[in-house]
């Protein structure tokens, strides 16, 4: 076996790539001074071991496709084994621990590698056509071409990295060239007959992209819901949604803007681009703000011992958010209704869903969506594709054009009314006592971790969405046994919600001055929907005078008859221009108003409105607030599960079909002490007419604390006994003065924080594994597990938290 190359090792060397093209020159970029490259002026230079392991880190830093690269290479080295055996001498070589495993190399999980200067063409060439050619060669269905085009991609980028200056011959690219070419157009060929395994994810359009967004939010999967209108707005890959941090993303105006570190064509981040995102308030399921409100709201508590930066985070053993994310959506899809119908009716073949075709709806949605479509050069950056190395150098990124495409993405059409619309927004600061209290309650915990990262200005849009769309979202909690949302606090303080909805407008106050990305055309074209609404009217106004004309003459003449009997011409003339005047008068000035104002538009030179103070006049809708409940009601009905003397009891705590909520243990903290106030329950019935309908009733439920267990259902007893009251009654025993005698309503943010905070200290002195299920983000069912078992161990409390069967 021949030793490892040094190359790599020489402090500030050349990288590791050991290509002809730097084979001659290894000591590019090293330090010298005169006597040799790790020689300053006579004196020689020997770096500290952290200085080396630190250059040699950055130095191994590569392309994320390497393991799959190296996997593919072990695939190689198993068609000689199977193949050429006696080519293995050769060919092949077994790689010793130490080289492996060294990261500057990048060989993962390989253990064997290639001696690429012996690698032929023709090696390769059998390799694509013979052995990888077929996925079923009994059905005679072959591989996609970029599926074995990788493979050539891999020998090429990983002969770079050989220890042993293993170079492929310099002709080896030029031999391959028209070979891949063929196999291209026979590949072609192929898929026109059938025979090849197509993989590739079909666009979802619009209409289908909304329809998984009713299914995510109906069955209470926040992450997908989130994750789904992030990655359509950013009309982006999966992986890169999966990279988003908080430092990726900040508010200006009616704007949330995003920026990418790193894409896929980029690994330096020099050329990413800002993305703006816009708030749909007129469709919720769709609207990017209230989706991302509701899921920092409800998963805050994730942030707070997570040393990780990230916006989402993998679940259970998943490796990446991404992978968590495609998983789940293809769970939803598959026990939605009819979601194999949906699909079908949508133009998605059996097979083809995914992810990725999230990204190709979008871009296909602002493509042909509207025969007034923003710019291609912004919609191109945006999806961060090459235009080409001239176009990219003299067709820059403008963010006019990119305002105009992120309106388009959120659902807004141009050729609709209200594409100007602003997004729900305060019209005071965080300042105001309402707002800030708001604040705590449902992103304290990021504001404290990330409060300087300018995420603020966003939060705060988050939070005016939320109460916007308040009386959405308890409609879905009505709808569901414990929905998510049931977790957004402010649902749950009718009083602070009250206030917030008195602050929240669609119209320009504020730190939102104006719309942003509306084109003068846009712009034009409400103009001409306000001349034809009064000509309209005219033409009311006209019919009116016509119809009543002649009653008006009548009357007037028999006026002037009664008073002298003298009827002249004079008279006659001057009351038919009195009446006519009083009806068109007010009308055609009405009319010269308009007029001025769409001749003005006309004249406007810009093409797009990005930052102007131009008001946006728009009403908000309220419904009118739901009467206050009952504080602490009772229900009655029948449990089916009832034994013994609760057999006959009809009057329980709890309304039914209540569940407990899976939650962290701050918002079980914060149920504990003040309930559910929000819980609402729907029931269907009919009208007097014979029609279905559905009445939603509030159904409040007191603070869990003092629930009595001889008004529980059995069902829902065993579960609030087992995994829910243990743990809470071992943070009450702490804070019991401070909370004993406090109405809810002096319960804000701030007291449950600092009560939850001092219980919790006062919890782990007696069970040190909470600061490790806070780390691991345990829900509130495993803390109550722990302390069962603690108290086993122990002997003490065991008959007060013994598991109820």
């Amino acid at each position: 076996m021949p030793r490892a190359s040094t190359r790599g090792n020489t402090f500030y060397s050349n990288n590791m790539s050991n290509t002809n093209d730097d084979a001659d020159d290894d000591n590019t970029g090293s330090i010298s001074g005169g006597g040799g490259p790790n020689n300053i002026g006579g004196t020689a230079f020997e770096p500290n071991a952290a200085h080396v392991a630190a250059v040699e880190k950055t130095k191994g830093f590569t392309v994320e496709s390497m393991p799959n690269y190296q996997n593919r290479i072990m695939h190689i080295v198993q068609f000689i084994r199977t193949d050429y055996p006696h080519l293995i001498p050769l060919l092949v070589y077994e790689l010793p621990d130490d080289v492996r495993k060294d990261p500057r190399y990048h060989f993962h999980k390989a253990t064997h590698s290639i001696k690429w200067n012996n690698y032929k063409p023709e090696i390769m060439q059998s390799f694509m056509s013979g052995a990888k050619q077929w996925k079923d060669k009994e059905k005679g269905i072959k591989y996609t071409y970029d599926h074995l085009r990788k493979y050539h991609d891999a020998v090429l980028k990983c002969s770079e990295y050989s220890p042993y200056n293993y170079a492929l011959p310099s002709t080896y690219k030029k031999e391959m060239k028209p070979y891949l070419t063929n196999l291209k157009k026979e590949l072609a060929k192929a898929k026109s007959e059938g025979k090849v395994a197509e993989q590739d994810a079909d666009p979802i359009c619009f209409s289908l992209f909304e329809q998984i967004c009713i299914w995510a939010v109906m069955s209470g999967q926040i992450f997908v819901w989130c994750f789904l209108v992030l990655q359509w707005n950013l009309m982006a890959r999966a992986s890169n949604v999966d990279s988003i941090s908080f430092s990726n993303f900040w508010s200006k105006n009616d704007t949330i803007l995003f920026k990418y570190d790193t894409n896929k064509k980029d690994r330096a981040g020099e050329h990413t681009t800002e993305k703006h995102c816009y708030a749909n308030p007129l469709n919720p399921f769709v609207c990017l703000f209230l989706a991302m409100g509701c899921y920092l709201c409800i998963n805050q508590q994730k942030y707070e011992q997570n040393s990780s930066n990230s916006l989402f985070r993998a679940q259970g053993k998943d490796k990446s958010a991404s992978n968590s994310f495609s998983k789940a959506l293809h769970k939803l899809i598959k026990f939605a209704t009819r979601s194999a119908d949906v699909l079908d009716s949508h133009s998605v073949r059996e097979g083809h869903f995914g992810p990725h075709g999230v990204r190709k709806g979008a871009i296909t949605h602002v493509t042909t969506g509207s025969m007034d479509g923003p710019p291609l050069p912004s919609i191109l950056h945006r999806g961060e594709w090459s235009m080409g190395k001239v176009m990219d150098i003299y067709v820059r990124f403008c963010q006019i054009g990119d305002t105009y495409l992120g309106r388009c993405l959120a659902g807004l059409l141009p050729d609709k009314p209200n594409f100007d619309i602003l997004p729900p927004h305060f019209s005071v600061g965080i300042e105001n006592k309402h707002v800030n209290e708001a604040m705590k309650q449902c992103f304290g915990v990021i504001l404290d971790k990330h409060s300087g990262e300018g995420i603020q200005g966003c939060l705060l849009l988050f939070l005016a969405s939320i109460v916007y769309h308040n009386k959405w979202l308890k409609s879905h909690i009505a709808k569901g046994k414990s929905h998510p949302f049931l977790q957004i606090p402010i649902l749950n303080n009718s009083k602070l919600l009250e206030e917030l909805e008195k602050l929240v407008t669609l119209e320009p106050a504020g730190a939102v001055k104006s719309a942003t990305g509306v084109p003068a055309s846009v712009a034009i074209r409400e103009e001409v929907r306000d001349a034809v609404k009064l000509l309209h009217e005219y033409r009311k106004e006209v019919q009116w005078l016509k119809d009543n004309m002649v009653n008006m003459m009548k009357d007037a003449m028999e006026e002037k008859y009664t008073e002298n009997g003298n009827i002249t011409a004079s008279f006659v003339e001057g009351t038919v221009s009195r009446l006519v005047g009083k009806v068109i008068d007010q009308v055609a000035h009405k009319m010269e108003e308009s007029e001025a104002r769409l001749m003005a538009r006309l004249d406007e030179s810009s093409t797009c409105n990005t930052g102007d103070t131009r008001e946006v006049t728009r009403a908000v809708t309220r419904a009118t607030p739901l009467l206050e409940a009952q504080l602490y009601p009772t229900y009655t009905y029948h449990d089916p599960n009832a034994t013994g003397r609760n057999k006959n009891n009809t009057s329980w705590d709890v309304p039914l079909h209540f569940t407990l909520q899976t939650s962290g243990l701050f918002e079980g903290f914060r149920a504990w002490l003040t309930g559910y106030p929000a819980e609402s329950t729907v029931t269907h019935t009919t009208d007097s007419a014979g029609n279905a309908v559905e009445v939603t009733t509030r159904t409040p439920v007191k603070p869990m604390r003092l629930l009595k267990n001889g008004n529980l259902p059995k069902k829902f007893k065993k579960a609030y006994d087992n995994n829910y009251k243990p743990v809470m009654e071992v943070l009450e025993e702490a804070v019991e003065s401070d909370i004993v005698n406090r109405h809810v309503d002096e319960m804000d943010h701030s007291f449950l924080r600092s009560t939850y905070e001092r219980a919790f200290d006062a919890a782990c002195v007696k069970y040190p594994d909470f600061r490790t299920g806070i780390k691991k983000n345990w829900k509130v069912s495993t803390f109550c597990k722990k302390v069962r078992e603690a108290n086993t161990r122990s002997g003490g409390k065991k008959r007060k938290h013994s598991v109820v069967v």
